[in-house]
Protein backbone atom coordinates (compact mmCIF):
# COMPACT_ATOMS: atom_id res chain seq x y z
CA UNK A 1 0.00 0.00 0.00
CA UNK A 2 1.20 3.52 -0.71
CA UNK A 3 2.15 6.03 1.98
CA UNK A 4 0.88 9.60 2.05
CA UNK A 5 2.67 12.50 3.71
CA UNK A 6 0.47 14.77 5.81
CA UNK A 7 0.88 17.61 3.30
CA UNK A 8 -0.67 15.46 0.55
CA UNK A 9 -3.44 13.84 2.59
CA UNK A 10 -6.00 16.57 1.90
CA UNK A 11 -5.27 16.38 -1.83
CA UNK A 12 -5.87 12.61 -1.82
CA UNK A 13 -9.11 12.91 0.18
CA UNK A 14 -10.63 15.50 -2.15
CA UNK A 15 -9.41 13.69 -5.27
CA UNK A 16 -11.00 10.42 -4.14
CA UNK A 17 -14.35 12.03 -3.32
CA UNK A 18 -14.54 13.75 -6.70
CA UNK A 19 -13.60 10.68 -8.76
CA UNK A 20 -15.92 8.34 -6.85
CA UNK A 21 -18.81 10.72 -7.57
CA UNK A 22 -17.85 11.40 -11.20
CA UNK A 23 -17.54 7.75 -12.22
CA UNK A 24 -20.94 6.97 -10.69
CA UNK A 25 -22.68 9.41 -13.02
CA UNK A 26 -20.68 8.96 -16.21
CA UNK A 27 -20.89 6.78 -19.30
CA UNK A 28 -17.42 5.27 -18.94
CA UNK A 29 -17.13 1.78 -17.42
CA UNK A 30 -14.07 2.44 -15.29
CA UNK A 31 -10.77 4.19 -14.76
CA UNK A 32 -7.42 3.92 -13.03
CA UNK A 33 -5.41 6.79 -11.60
CA UNK A 34 -1.94 6.93 -10.08
CA UNK A 35 -0.18 9.96 -8.57
CA UNK A 36 3.51 9.91 -7.71
CA UNK A 37 5.61 12.36 -5.74
CA UNK A 38 9.36 11.94 -6.13
CA UNK A 39 8.68 8.47 -7.55
CA UNK A 40 6.76 7.40 -4.43
CA UNK A 41 3.17 6.39 -5.08
CA UNK A 42 0.91 8.66 -2.99
CA UNK A 43 -2.42 7.79 -4.60
CA UNK A 44 -3.48 4.78 -6.65
CA UNK A 45 -7.04 3.69 -7.09
CA UNK A 46 -9.44 2.25 -9.64
CA UNK A 47 -13.12 3.02 -10.03
CA UNK A 48 -15.90 1.24 -11.85
CA UNK A 49 -15.62 -2.00 -13.80
CA UNK A 50 -12.91 -3.62 -15.90
CA UNK A 51 -15.49 -5.89 -17.51
CA UNK A 52 -19.18 -5.03 -17.65
CA UNK A 53 -20.40 -8.45 -18.73
CA UNK A 54 -18.70 -10.22 -15.83
CA UNK A 55 -19.16 -7.33 -13.36
CA UNK A 56 -15.41 -7.49 -12.71
CA UNK A 57 -14.14 -4.61 -10.60
CA UNK A 58 -11.36 -2.48 -12.08
CA UNK A 59 -8.16 -2.77 -10.02
CA UNK A 60 -4.79 -0.99 -10.20
CA UNK A 61 -3.29 -4.26 -11.51
CA UNK A 62 -5.45 -4.43 -14.65
CA UNK A 63 -3.62 -3.63 -17.86
CA UNK A 64 -5.09 -1.70 -20.75
CA UNK A 65 -4.07 -0.30 -24.12
CA UNK A 66 -1.93 2.81 -23.57
CA UNK A 67 -1.74 3.40 -27.34
CA UNK A 68 0.34 6.51 -28.17
CA UNK A 69 2.07 6.47 -24.80
CA UNK A 70 4.17 3.95 -26.75
CA UNK A 71 5.99 6.97 -28.17
CA UNK A 72 7.51 7.75 -24.76
CA UNK A 73 8.84 4.19 -24.60
CA UNK A 74 10.17 4.23 -28.16
CA UNK A 75 11.81 7.61 -27.58
CA UNK A 76 13.40 6.25 -24.39
CA UNK A 77 14.83 3.25 -26.25
CA UNK A 78 16.16 5.62 -28.91
CA UNK A 79 17.72 8.06 -26.46
CA UNK A 80 19.35 5.23 -24.53
CA UNK A 81 20.94 4.00 -27.77
CA UNK A 82 22.16 7.57 -28.34
CA UNK A 83 23.55 7.53 -24.80
CA UNK A 84 25.27 4.20 -25.51
CA UNK A 85 26.86 5.57 -28.70
CA UNK A 86 24.89 3.30 -31.05
CA UNK A 87 22.87 6.12 -32.68
CA UNK A 88 22.99 9.87 -33.12
CA UNK A 89 19.95 12.11 -33.39
CA UNK A 90 21.08 13.56 -36.71
CA UNK A 91 21.75 10.30 -38.54
CA UNK A 92 19.79 9.99 -41.78
CA UNK A 93 17.64 7.08 -42.88
CA UNK A 94 19.92 6.50 -45.86
CA UNK A 95 22.57 5.31 -43.40
CA UNK A 96 20.20 3.33 -41.18
CA UNK A 97 17.58 1.56 -43.31
CA UNK A 98 18.85 -0.53 -46.26
CA UNK A 99 15.86 0.18 -48.49
CA UNK A 100 15.68 3.95 -47.80
CA UNK A 101 17.43 4.77 -51.08
CA UNK A 102 14.80 2.84 -53.03
CA UNK A 103 11.91 4.97 -51.77
CA UNK A 104 10.00 6.68 -54.58
CA UNK A 105 10.30 10.07 -52.82
CA UNK A 106 13.95 11.19 -52.81
CA UNK A 107 13.37 13.29 -49.69
CA UNK A 108 12.73 10.14 -47.65
CA UNK A 109 16.42 9.28 -47.34
CA UNK A 110 17.15 12.66 -45.68
CA UNK A 111 14.80 12.09 -42.73
CA UNK A 112 16.80 12.01 -39.48
CA UNK A 113 16.25 10.22 -36.18
CA UNK A 114 15.44 13.60 -34.63
CA UNK A 115 12.81 14.20 -37.34
CA UNK A 116 11.11 10.90 -36.50
CA UNK A 117 11.15 11.58 -32.75
CA UNK A 118 9.70 15.07 -33.16
CA UNK A 119 7.07 14.32 -35.85
CA UNK A 120 8.98 16.50 -38.30
CA UNK A 121 9.63 13.75 -40.85
CA UNK A 122 6.88 14.87 -43.24
CA UNK A 123 5.43 11.34 -43.30
CA UNK A 124 1.70 10.66 -43.44
CA UNK A 125 -0.14 9.93 -40.20
CA UNK A 126 -1.47 6.41 -40.68
CA UNK A 127 -1.06 5.36 -44.30
CA UNK A 128 -3.51 5.53 -47.15
CA UNK A 129 -5.72 2.70 -45.88
CA UNK A 130 -6.29 3.19 -42.18
CA UNK A 131 -9.37 1.05 -41.64
CA UNK A 132 -7.41 -0.93 -39.06
CA UNK A 133 -8.19 1.93 -36.67
CA UNK A 134 -11.88 1.04 -36.98
CA UNK A 135 -10.81 -2.58 -36.33
CA UNK A 136 -12.25 -3.53 -39.72
CA UNK A 137 -8.97 -5.32 -40.42
CA UNK A 138 -5.78 -6.19 -38.56
CA UNK A 139 -3.03 -3.64 -38.05
CA UNK A 140 -0.39 -4.04 -40.80
CA UNK A 141 2.39 -6.57 -40.45
CA UNK A 142 5.98 -5.42 -40.82
CA UNK A 143 6.10 -6.59 -44.44
CA UNK A 144 2.82 -4.84 -45.27
CA UNK A 145 3.99 -1.66 -43.55
CA UNK A 146 7.31 -1.52 -45.42
CA UNK A 147 5.64 -2.26 -48.77
CA UNK A 148 3.16 0.59 -48.31
CA UNK A 149 5.71 3.01 -46.88
CA UNK A 150 8.01 2.58 -49.89
CA UNK A 151 5.21 3.75 -52.18
CA UNK A 152 3.89 6.61 -50.04
CA UNK A 153 5.28 10.08 -50.81
CA UNK A 154 6.01 12.55 -48.04
CA UNK A 155 3.30 15.09 -47.23
CA UNK A 156 5.88 17.75 -46.32
CA UNK A 157 9.65 18.05 -46.69
CA UNK A 158 11.55 16.84 -43.61
CA UNK A 159 12.02 19.35 -40.77
CA UNK A 160 9.60 21.93 -42.16
CA UNK A 161 6.58 21.44 -39.87
CA UNK A 162 5.38 19.30 -36.98
CA UNK A 163 2.79 16.84 -38.29
CA UNK A 164 1.87 13.96 -36.01
CA UNK A 165 2.75 10.61 -37.59
CA UNK A 166 2.20 7.11 -36.24
CA UNK A 167 3.96 5.89 -39.36
CA UNK A 168 7.01 7.93 -38.36
CA UNK A 169 7.30 6.14 -35.01
CA UNK A 170 6.64 2.75 -36.62
CA UNK A 171 9.55 3.54 -38.94
CA UNK A 172 11.67 4.51 -35.93
CA UNK A 173 10.95 1.04 -34.54
CA UNK A 174 12.46 -0.44 -37.72
CA UNK A 175 15.53 1.76 -37.23
CA UNK A 176 15.96 0.39 -33.71
CA UNK A 177 15.70 -3.14 -35.05
CA UNK A 178 18.34 -2.45 -37.71
CA UNK A 179 20.93 -0.99 -35.32
CA UNK A 180 20.43 -3.56 -32.54
CA UNK A 181 19.64 -6.69 -34.56
CA UNK A 182 16.70 -7.40 -32.23
CA UNK A 183 12.92 -7.24 -32.84
CA UNK A 184 11.24 -4.17 -31.37
CA UNK A 185 9.06 -6.26 -29.04
CA UNK A 186 12.15 -7.99 -27.65
CA UNK A 187 13.87 -4.62 -27.09
CA UNK A 188 10.95 -3.33 -25.01
CA UNK A 189 10.55 -6.55 -23.04
CA UNK A 190 14.28 -6.69 -22.27
CA UNK A 191 14.49 -3.01 -21.28
CA UNK A 192 11.35 -3.20 -19.11
CA UNK A 193 12.64 -6.24 -17.23
CA UNK A 194 16.33 -5.35 -16.84
CA UNK A 195 17.03 -1.67 -17.40
CA UNK A 196 13.74 -0.02 -16.42
CA UNK A 197 12.63 -2.58 -13.80
CA UNK A 198 8.94 -2.19 -14.66
CA UNK A 199 7.23 -5.52 -15.28
CA UNK A 200 3.76 -4.21 -16.15
CA UNK A 201 4.72 -2.50 -19.42
CA UNK A 202 4.27 -4.67 -22.50
CA UNK A 203 5.18 -3.76 -26.10
CA UNK A 204 1.84 -5.10 -27.36
CA UNK A 205 -1.21 -6.98 -26.10
CA UNK A 206 -0.33 -10.32 -24.50
CA UNK A 207 -3.55 -12.07 -23.52
CA UNK A 208 -3.44 -14.03 -20.28
CA UNK A 209 -0.14 -12.66 -18.99
CA UNK A 210 -1.81 -10.09 -16.71
CA UNK A 211 -5.45 -9.24 -15.92
CA UNK A 212 -6.57 -7.11 -18.86
CA UNK A 213 -9.44 -4.63 -18.81
CA UNK A 214 -11.99 -4.70 -21.60
CA UNK A 215 -12.34 -1.56 -23.70
CA UNK A 216 -15.83 -0.34 -24.57
CA UNK A 217 -17.53 1.72 -27.26
CA UNK A 218 -19.72 4.74 -26.71
CA UNK A 219 -23.36 4.07 -25.86
CA UNK A 220 -24.54 4.12 -29.46
CA UNK A 221 -25.84 0.55 -29.73
CA UNK A 222 -29.43 0.81 -28.46
CA UNK A 223 -28.18 2.85 -25.53
CA UNK A 224 -25.48 0.37 -24.56
CA UNK A 225 -21.73 0.27 -25.00
CA UNK A 226 -20.18 -2.82 -26.60
CA UNK A 227 -16.88 -4.56 -25.77
CA UNK A 228 -14.09 -4.26 -28.32
CA UNK A 229 -12.05 -7.31 -29.21
CA UNK A 230 -8.41 -7.21 -28.20
CA UNK A 231 -6.03 -6.40 -31.04
CA UNK A 232 -2.28 -6.23 -31.54
CA UNK A 233 -0.67 -3.20 -33.17
CA UNK A 234 1.87 -5.35 -35.04
CA UNK A 235 4.19 -3.09 -37.09
CA UNK A 236 2.70 0.00 -35.43
CA UNK A 237 3.63 -1.17 -31.93
CA UNK A 238 6.42 1.46 -31.60
CA UNK A 239 3.74 4.11 -32.11
CA UNK A 240 0.59 2.70 -30.51
CA UNK A 241 1.11 -0.83 -29.16
CA UNK A 242 2.06 -0.26 -25.51
CA UNK A 243 0.00 -1.94 -22.79
CA UNK A 244 0.23 -1.17 -19.10
CA UNK A 245 -1.56 0.45 -16.20
CA UNK A 246 -1.52 3.82 -14.46
CA UNK A 247 1.01 2.73 -11.85
CA UNK A 248 3.53 1.40 -14.38
CA UNK A 249 3.09 4.36 -16.75
CA UNK A 250 3.56 6.90 -13.95
CA UNK A 251 6.67 5.12 -12.69
CA UNK A 252 8.13 5.06 -16.20
CA UNK A 253 7.41 8.78 -16.68
CA UNK A 254 8.98 9.75 -13.37
CA UNK A 255 12.18 7.81 -14.07
CA UNK A 256 12.35 9.06 -17.65
CA UNK A 257 11.72 12.77 -17.10
CA UNK A 258 12.80 13.36 -13.50
CA UNK A 259 15.59 10.96 -12.52
CA UNK A 260 19.01 9.94 -13.80
CA UNK A 261 18.01 6.26 -13.90
CA UNK A 262 17.32 6.19 -17.64
CA UNK A 263 19.26 9.09 -19.15
CA UNK A 264 22.06 11.47 -18.28
CA UNK A 265 20.98 15.00 -17.29
CA UNK A 266 22.26 16.30 -20.64
CA UNK A 267 20.09 13.90 -22.63
CA UNK A 268 17.07 14.57 -20.41
CA UNK A 269 17.58 18.25 -21.18
CA UNK A 270 17.71 17.39 -24.89
CA UNK A 271 14.33 15.63 -24.57
CA UNK A 272 12.55 18.81 -23.58
CA UNK A 273 14.85 21.56 -24.87
CA UNK A 274 13.11 21.99 -28.21
CA UNK A 275 9.34 22.48 -28.28
CA UNK A 276 7.85 22.65 -31.75
CA UNK A 277 4.33 23.94 -32.34
CA UNK A 278 2.02 21.28 -33.70
CA UNK A 279 0.99 22.56 -37.15
CA UNK A 280 -2.00 24.93 -36.88
CA UNK A 281 -2.13 24.63 -33.05
CA UNK A 282 -0.64 27.52 -31.09
CA UNK A 283 -1.02 26.01 -27.61
CA UNK A 284 0.25 22.46 -28.19
CA UNK A 285 3.93 21.57 -28.49
CA UNK A 286 5.98 18.46 -29.23
CA UNK A 287 9.56 17.62 -28.33
CA UNK A 288 11.34 14.29 -28.74
CA UNK A 289 8.61 11.71 -28.20
CA UNK A 290 7.07 14.10 -25.70
CA UNK A 291 3.95 16.27 -25.61
CA UNK A 292 3.84 19.63 -23.83
CA UNK A 293 0.54 21.19 -22.75
CA UNK A 294 0.73 24.63 -21.09
CA UNK A 295 -0.49 24.72 -17.48
CA UNK A 296 -0.30 27.97 -15.49
CA UNK A 297 3.35 29.04 -15.92
CA UNK A 298 4.68 25.56 -16.69
CA UNK A 299 3.86 22.47 -18.77
CA UNK A 300 2.20 19.12 -18.35
CA UNK A 301 4.88 16.98 -19.96
CA UNK A 302 4.43 13.40 -21.17
CA UNK A 303 2.02 11.73 -23.57
CA UNK A 304 -1.60 10.84 -24.22
CA UNK A 305 -2.99 7.69 -25.81
CA UNK A 306 -6.22 6.67 -27.51
CA UNK A 307 -7.41 3.57 -29.30
CA UNK A 308 -10.88 2.03 -29.67
CA UNK A 309 -12.02 1.38 -26.10
CA UNK A 310 -9.26 3.19 -24.20
CA UNK A 311 -8.09 6.72 -23.44
CA UNK A 312 -5.02 7.41 -21.33
CA UNK A 313 -2.78 10.24 -20.21
CA UNK A 314 0.49 10.34 -18.27
CA UNK A 315 1.99 13.72 -17.42
CA UNK A 316 4.77 15.16 -15.30
CA UNK A 317 3.90 18.60 -13.89
CA UNK A 318 7.16 20.29 -14.86
CA UNK A 319 8.95 22.08 -12.05
CA UNK A 320 7.22 20.01 -9.34
CA UNK A 321 7.66 16.55 -7.84
CA UNK A 322 4.39 15.16 -9.23
CA UNK A 323 3.45 12.74 -12.01
CA UNK A 324 -0.17 11.83 -12.84
CA UNK A 325 -1.43 8.90 -14.92
CA UNK A 326 -5.00 8.00 -15.91
CA UNK A 327 -6.33 5.05 -17.92
CA UNK A 328 -10.00 4.89 -18.97
CA UNK A 329 -11.56 1.76 -20.53
CA UNK A 330 -14.20 3.65 -22.48
CA UNK A 331 -14.54 5.75 -25.61
CA UNK A 332 -15.12 9.12 -23.95
CA UNK A 333 -11.99 11.34 -24.21
CA UNK A 334 -11.88 12.27 -20.52
CA UNK A 335 -8.35 11.22 -19.50
CA UNK A 336 -6.82 14.59 -20.43
CA UNK A 337 -9.56 16.46 -18.55
CA UNK A 338 -8.95 14.33 -15.46
CA UNK A 339 -5.19 14.97 -15.50
CA UNK A 340 -5.72 18.73 -15.91
CA UNK A 341 -8.29 18.67 -13.10
CA UNK A 342 -5.86 16.84 -10.81
CA UNK A 343 -3.18 19.43 -11.55
CA UNK A 344 -5.62 22.28 -10.82
CA UNK A 345 -6.70 20.65 -7.56
CA UNK A 346 -3.09 20.26 -6.44
CA UNK A 347 -2.29 23.86 -7.42
CA UNK A 348 -5.30 25.39 -5.65
CA UNK A 349 -4.92 23.42 -2.43
CA UNK A 350 -1.22 24.34 -2.21
CA UNK A 351 -1.95 27.99 -2.99
CA UNK A 352 -4.62 28.31 -0.28
CA UNK A 353 -3.45 26.01 2.53
CA UNK A 354 0.10 25.58 3.78
CA UNK A 355 1.28 22.24 5.16
CA UNK A 356 0.25 23.09 8.73
CA UNK A 357 -3.17 24.49 7.86
CA UNK A 358 -4.00 21.58 5.55
CA UNK A 359 -3.98 19.36 8.64
CA UNK A 360 -6.87 21.38 10.11
CA UNK A 361 -9.10 21.17 7.03
CA UNK A 362 -12.32 19.18 7.07
CA UNK A 363 -14.17 18.35 3.88
CA UNK A 364 -17.67 17.69 2.70
CA UNK A 365 -18.83 14.85 0.53
CA UNK A 366 -20.34 15.97 -2.76
CA UNK A 367 -23.19 18.35 -1.88
CA UNK A 368 -26.14 18.90 -4.23
CA UNK A 369 -28.91 21.32 -5.02
CA UNK A 370 -30.77 22.07 -8.24
CA UNK A 371 -28.00 24.41 -9.39
CA UNK A 372 -25.22 21.88 -9.28
CA UNK A 373 -22.82 19.83 -7.20
CA UNK A 374 -20.03 21.12 -5.01
CA UNK A 375 -17.37 20.04 -2.54
CA UNK A 376 -16.06 22.17 0.32
CA UNK A 377 -12.70 22.12 2.09
CA UNK A 378 -12.93 24.20 5.27
CA UNK A 379 -10.23 25.40 7.67
CA UNK A 380 -10.64 27.77 10.64
CA UNK A 381 -9.40 30.59 8.36
CA UNK A 382 -10.73 29.86 4.89
CA UNK A 383 -13.06 27.60 2.91
CA UNK A 384 -12.64 26.47 -0.69
CA UNK A 385 -15.71 25.84 -2.81
CA UNK A 386 -15.01 23.38 -5.63
CA UNK A 387 -17.70 23.17 -8.29
CA UNK A 388 -18.23 19.63 -9.59
CA UNK A 389 -19.08 19.42 -13.28
CA UNK A 390 -18.45 16.02 -14.80
CA UNK A 391 -14.75 15.51 -15.48
CA UNK A 392 -13.87 19.18 -15.12
CA UNK A 393 -12.73 19.86 -11.56
CA UNK A 394 -10.15 21.67 -9.48
CA UNK A 395 -11.15 25.32 -9.97
CA UNK A 396 -12.36 26.84 -6.74
CA UNK A 397 -13.70 29.94 -5.02
CA UNK A 398 -12.02 31.01 -1.77
CA UNK A 399 -14.36 32.02 1.06
CA UNK A 400 -12.82 33.93 3.96
CA UNK A 401 -13.97 33.40 7.55
CA UNK A 402 -15.69 36.38 9.16
CA UNK A 403 -15.94 37.40 12.80
CA UNK A 404 -19.37 35.77 13.21
CA UNK A 405 -18.01 32.37 12.12
CA UNK A 406 -19.58 32.42 8.66
CA UNK A 407 -17.63 32.49 5.39
CA UNK A 408 -18.03 34.78 2.38
CA UNK A 409 -16.41 35.81 -0.89
CA UNK A 410 -16.26 39.19 -2.61
CA UNK A 411 -14.75 37.63 -5.75
CA UNK A 412 -17.70 35.75 -7.23
CA UNK A 413 -20.08 37.02 -9.89
CA UNK A 414 -22.54 39.74 -9.00
CA UNK A 415 -25.25 37.50 -10.45
CA UNK A 416 -24.50 35.08 -7.61
CA UNK A 417 -24.56 35.55 -3.83
CA UNK A 418 -21.48 37.75 -3.73
CA UNK A 419 -20.57 38.91 -0.21
CA UNK A 420 -23.33 36.86 1.45
CA UNK A 421 -22.79 34.40 4.27
CA UNK A 422 -22.05 30.71 3.84
CA UNK A 423 -22.86 28.55 6.87
CA UNK A 424 -21.70 24.98 7.33
CA UNK A 425 -23.31 22.22 9.36
CA UNK A 426 -20.83 19.69 10.68
CA UNK A 427 -21.07 16.12 11.86
CA UNK A 428 -17.78 15.34 13.54
CA UNK A 429 -15.01 15.68 10.95
CA UNK A 430 -17.35 16.13 8.00
CA UNK A 431 -19.35 18.96 6.44
CA UNK A 432 -22.91 17.66 5.93
CA UNK A 433 -24.70 20.82 4.77
CA UNK A 434 -23.83 24.17 3.24
CA UNK A 435 -26.22 27.13 3.29
CA UNK A 436 -25.06 29.71 0.74
CA UNK A 437 -27.34 32.72 1.26
CA UNK A 438 -30.81 31.39 0.30
CA UNK A 439 -29.55 28.10 -1.17
CA UNK A 440 -29.01 24.81 0.64
CA UNK A 441 -26.70 22.04 -0.58
CA UNK A 442 -27.05 18.53 0.87
CA UNK A 443 -25.23 15.21 0.52
CA UNK A 444 -26.38 13.47 -2.63
CA UNK A 445 -28.48 10.75 -0.96
CA UNK A 446 -30.19 13.28 1.32
CA UNK A 447 -30.91 15.57 -1.60
CA UNK A 448 -32.47 12.74 -3.62
CA UNK A 449 -34.76 11.92 -0.68
CA UNK A 450 -35.79 15.48 0.20
CA UNK A 451 -36.16 16.64 -3.40
CA UNK A 452 -39.03 14.22 -4.06
CA UNK A 453 -41.43 16.93 -2.87
CA UNK A 454 -40.32 19.04 -5.85
CA UNK A 455 -42.08 16.84 -8.39
CA UNK A 456 -45.67 16.63 -9.53
CA UNK A 457 -45.87 12.89 -8.94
Amino acid sequence: MFEVESSDRLFCIVLDKWLAFAISYSDIPGLQIAVRKKEKLIFSKSYGLADLEGAEAYTPRHLGHLASQSKMVTSCLTMQLVQDGVLTLDQRLAKLVPWAGAHKDNRFRDITVRDLLSHRSGLCSNGSEGSYWELFRDFPSEAQFIAELKETPLVYAPDTCTKYSNYGFALLGLVLQEVTGKPYHALVAEAAARRWRISELLPDHAEGQFPFATGYSKKIYDGACKPFRHVCANALAPAVGLCGNAESASLFAWRYYCSNDFLTPALREELTRSKWNIKNLTEEFYGLGTMFSPFKDTFLTGHSGSTPGFYSQTRYLAGTDYVFSVVVNGSEPVAASIVCSVARLLHNLARNFDDVESGTVITSDILMNWWGASLYAVSPRRALLFSVSGWGFGDCTALERRADGTYASDDISGYSSVGEAVRFKRDGEKIVEAKFAAFTALPFADFITKSQVSFTS
